[in-house]
């Protein structure tokens, strides 16, 4: 959920886009395009022949060689063009060689795909997308597959006859260690804790069909092993019946820690009571930065994100100073309430993570986290209840705590498409001196692009990335061109285009 400060100028932006807004306009895309890259085979289907000559590349451009191919260098390694590649492989691993400088290999001079093609399908994204070869799926276009769930108000696992009614409600703090059983259909009634000392483990293949309040918490020193497969994923979704299952019918997953975040020792995760159960940081002991809460992988969470009160829900997974010994891996957050994922400080890694459909932002930062994300994909499917955002990050302006530091991830790899709908939304909010290494996003179909709410750290970069299909372009400053109350000085837009291999497609 994190703390918002309302831009000078959202209500009249809001005004604005809702006057002039139109989904279609944000269909008429053109389709992918590759520039000429040297001799190969003429299409997908084909082996490939010798690559051309390239020259020097840097990373995520490989050098003699398209992406995912066989000639040349491998996939993000850009080892310097030379001669290209021998021979391609088959389907999609030959046709092109090398490049002519500069970003080498495959240069996309049209967007890949349309905002409408991550949006139309109810399936989940349209094969443009996923073949795509950027963002989320620079390496690879099927690893959503079987375990990701697109509906926004029902369940396949929880469909057919051979699925009981809930046998089994867990309504009590885990204290000992204990195995569930995939056998059974379990419900989570109120806040249940895994509390220090104690592992909850649970199998691939488990549901779990819960209401109201209900959230699983894992407390600082608590663990959680959950590992599903992608043919039989761990589900944690709603009671509903298919078909009226929606955001905010149950709670959501918490995962605290002992590692370092800005705010102080022992910090109230939003959300939830003021008690040590629910707090996050080093608890006045020295930080535990690479402490182990477990894992999750092939996880699904939707239909939750429970309002607890006005303004107050849960997101759907919550992590607040978790540290780098924890596996966050291959995990879903669908149609939830709030935010999809949500960090606060810690230094735990996360990878194949999903957002379909989410109440506010897709990603949201705060309070000092400095782990690594990769391959992250989201996208909002129709209005949120809030202002949202596929990036919104918090750090902090004002003095830290000793031995704490400001808010700096390193992401690479991430595909967003927003839906416009006026409030407004943005592909990233960055503020308060966030600072980032951020490569290789694709971000389209939100209200704006980018959003540099504060001072520019000189330790924000966002490289090799590609912007199209926003209502108002990448900043607010294209809703009335020329109009001085809104204009920004192209600070986003110059700022955007300024760093290295970044293409704005709507830049005039």
């Amino acid at each position: 959920m994190g703390a918002w400060s309302a831009h000078p100028k959202e209500d009249e932006i809001h005004m604005r886009i809702l006057s002039k807004m139109s989904i279609a306009a944000l269909t008429v895309m053109v389709p992918v395009a590759f520039a000429a890259c040297g001799g190969g085979g003429d299409d997908e289907e084909d082996m490939g022949g010798a690559g051309g000559s390239g020259t020097g590349a840097t990373n995520n451009d490989g050098s003699g060689a398209t992406n995912n191919d066989g000639s040349g260098a491998t996939n993000n390694d850009g080892t310097g063009g030379g001669s290209g590649g021998s021979t391609g492989g088959s389907e999609n691993q030959g046709g092109m060689g090398g490049g002519s400088g500069g970003m080498g290999g495959v240069v996309l001079s049209e967007p890949p795909f349309t905002p409408q093609d991550c949006l139309a399908n109810p399936g989940g994204p349209a094969d443009t997308v996923m073949s795509s070869g950027v963002g989320a799926f620079r390496d690879e276009a099927d690893w959503m597959e079987g375990w990701t769930n697109w509906s926004v108000n029902a369940t396949p696992e929880d469909m057919g006859s051979t699925l009981s009614p809930v046998t089994v409600t867990l309504s009590a703090d885990i204290t000992a260690d204990m195995e569930l059983d995939a056998g059974e259909v379990y419900a989570i009634s109120g806040i249940i804790h895994v509390t220090d000392g104690a592992t909850l483990t649970i199998p691939a293949g488990t549901l779990f069909k819960s209401t109201g309040n209900s959230t699983l918490v894992i407390s600082r020193g608590g663990r959680i092993e959950a590992m599903g497969t992608a043919e039989a994923p761990i589900v944690f979704t709603s009671a509903a019946a298919n078909g009226q299952k929606q955001a905010g019918d149950w709670g959501g997953i918490v995962i605290l820690g002992n590692a370092t975040n800005w705010s102080g020792d022992n910090v109230n995760v939003e959300g939830l009571a003021s008690e040590p159960l629910n707090q996050h940081g080093p608890a006045g002991e020295d930080p535990i930065e690479d402490q182990d809460s477990g894992f999750m992988e092939y996880v699904r969470i939707e239909f939750g994100g429970t309002e607890l009160q006005d303004g107050n829900e849960i997101n759907g997974l919550t992590m607040g100073s978790v540290g780098s010994g924890t596996t966050i891996s291959y995990v879903q957050v669908n149609t939830t309430w709030d935010d999809g994922f949500e960090w606060f400080g810690g230094s735990v890694a996360g990878d194949h993570l999903v957002v379909n459909n989410e109440g506010d932002d897709m990603f949201d930062i705060d309070q000092g986290y400095i782990g690594e994300l990769h391959t992250l994909f989201g996208r909002q499917v129709f209005p949120a209840k809030a202002d949202p955002n596929g990036f919104e990050w918090d750090s902090t302006e004002g003095a830290l705590p000793a031995g704490t530091w400001h808010t700096h991830p390193i992401v690479s790899k991430v595909t967003m498409c927003g839906y416009p709908d006026g409030k407004p939304g943005y592909g990233m909010v960055l503020r308060e001196h966030v600072e980032a290494e951020v490569s290789d996003v694709a971000f389209t179909g939100f209200d704006f692009g980018l959003d540099l709410r504060d001072a520019v750290s000189d330790e924000l970069s966002i490289t090799g990335s590609y912007s199209w299909g926003h209502f108002g372009g990448i900043e607010n400053v294209a809703v009335e061109p020329g109009d001085a109350a809104l204009a920004d000085d192209q600070v986003e837009t110059d700022w955007f285009a300024d760093q290295e291999g970044n293409v704005d497609f709507q830049a005039p």
